[in-house]
């Protein structure tokens, strides 16, 4: 992963740029596994962040076209952070939350929250990369209309 400046770098997705994804996950092993995967199947950028603190830093210093979260992170939840990129930081990037969760009420509280999509672990990784791109695409369509 490259080094991050300490200065916010200005991003507008746009058809020919590469989307550059944030995936946080505090498994090691599994957050090194979506951000291979992802980065194979999609050719994006994707960064790894492996608690809230770290996720939240990131934000604050790049302009991410999606975040890919776990539910349980140390430090921060999924949702916290949700409510951090929602609320603080005032983004409607797409944001897809991975969880155990299988209560119902987790999932409607992600999306009244505004999470674009909540994917059940474990994780089927073709699934999550389908949901990615249609979330890609709905985004992109979206600025390309104004919408």
């Amino acid at each position: 992963m490259e080094a991050l400046s300490l200065q916010p770098i200005q991003r507008l997705f746009t058809p020919g740029n590469t989307p550059l994804v944030l995936v946080c996950e505090g498994e090691d092993i599994i957050r090194k596994l979506l951000i291979r995967y992802i980065e194979h199947a999609t050719h994006w950028e994707v960064h790894g962040a492996g608690d809230g603190h770290l996720a939240k830093h990131f934000l604050d210093l790049r302009n991410y076209d999606m975040v890919v979260s776990a539910l349980f992170v140390d430090f921060t939840n999924g949702l916290e952070l949700l409510h951090y990129l929602r609320k603080e930081k005032e983004s409607d990037i797409p944001y897809l939350l991975m969880s155990s969760d299988t209560a119902e009420e987790t999932a409607i509280r992600a999306f009244e929250m505004g999470a674009d999509d909540v994917v059940e672990k474990p994780i089927n990784m073709k699934e999550l990369v389908a949901r990615m791109k249609y979330q890609m695409r709905k985004r992109q369509m979206s600025s390309l209309h104004g919408i």
